[in-house]
């Protein structure tokens, strides 16, 4: 518990990162300053180990539902964090997570966000799938997939943007039912299998 309530003043405390606890030489007391150097108002003070966990413990404020812990404002040792109302900016505006199923017949236009493109039209056609530059996909991974499992008789063409490729080659088709290629955006090349 001793050895505890020591790593919590060093974390909980920064800016008394440089104290010196000493748990063993007092027992139940805690030994605050540097040897030799005054605390700020004057030498090394030993306080009761039941007092410094309860000056942890409200120290810090406790936040309540639809409310996040915000910045101190004060500096120093008035730098306590306080608690705010959540506002619709702290939540993040789209999704972590895309993923489009292509129904209508026609070819599809991946965006800079799309994580996930399932075929499954309606009317069984091939498509063609045009990939967007690599640049803008911010190294954010990409899954194309046969979710109609007919890829054999209606194939799924992949074309990389303008020059790029996909690991060298000008195009990539996925000809087997049910399968799915993850590629990886390469700035400057295009794409890669992964």
């Amino acid at each position: 518990m001793k050895r505890l309530a020591a790593l919590l003043f060093f974390l909980c405390l920064p800016t008394l990162a440089a104290a010196q606890v000493n748990l063993n030489a007092l027992g139940p007391n805690v030994v605050i300053g540097r040897q030799g150097i005054p605390t700020q108002g004057g030498p090394a003070q030993a306080i009761p180990f039941a007092a410094l966990v309860q000056a942890l413990s409200a120290a810090q404020p406790t936040c309540t539902a639809n409310t996040v812990m915000a910045g101190p404002s004060a500096a120093g040792p008035a730098a306590v964090p306080s608690c705010r109302a959540l506002v619709a900016a702290d939540i993040p505006a789209t999704s972590l997570f895309t993923q489009r199923v292509i129904t209508a017949a026609g070819g599809v236009t991946v965006t800079a966000t799309d994580d996930q493109i399932l075929i499954n039209k309606a009317a069984p056609a091939t498509t063609a799938v045009t990939l967007p530059a690599a640049s803008t996909r911010s190294g954010r991974p990409l899954v194309v997939k046969d979710l109609a499992r007919n890829a054999a008789a209606f194939n799924i063409t992949l074309t990389p943007n303008g020059v790029e490729t996909i690991d060298g080659a000008a195009n990539l088709v996925i000809s087997i039912n049910g399968s799915e290629f993850d590629l990886v955006p390469i700035s400057g090349t295009g794409w890669a299998i992964k």
